[in-house]
């Protein structure tokens, strides 16, 4: 009879508990392009295998730069799983032609225990994974 009020307790008290943090780099260049300025979607986000992504981060930019650096700290929702998938999607126009393409490479999986490291650094105008349309926008 103990062990429901026990298990209640324990089950609150787990809500409580905020998750490690996560620390994302992404370090783009975008070097072998004529225009002046090139311009940027990017999603850093939890990936999910349901296809329900949690979106931990957008950022629209435009650069005159050729390197654009972002870090953040993340505490994502966790799932079932004993790792968190952290993944990006860039839709950019560092392209030879200017229209936008779209980057969107495999998760990074990185331990729930403990304060994670994830460094993303991508050379857009040579990435693999390309698509050459825009990304979908993520919801």
């Amino acid at each position: 009879m103990l062990q429901l009020p026990t298990t209640v307790i324990l089950l609150l008290l787990s809500l409580l508990v905020h998750s490690d943090p996560v620390y994302v780099k992404m370090d783009m260049t975008c070097d072998g392009i004529d225009q002046k300025f090139w311009c940027a979607d990017l999603y850093i986000y939890e990936e999910d295998y349901d296809d329900t992504h949690d979106i931990l981060t957008f950022e629209r930019f435009c650069a005159s730069e050729k390197r654009k650096v972002f870090k953040w700290e993340f505490n994502p929702d966790g799932d079932v799983s004993p790792e968190y998938e952290i993944a990006y999607q860039v839709s950019h126009t560092c392209t030879p032609t200017g229209q936008y393409w779209c980057v969107r490479p495999e998760a990074v999986d990185v331990s729930v225990r403990g304060p994670q490291n994830v460094e993303f650094d991508v050379d857009l105008f040579n990435a693999e994974n390309v698509t050459e349309t825009a990304c979908l926008p993520m919801y």
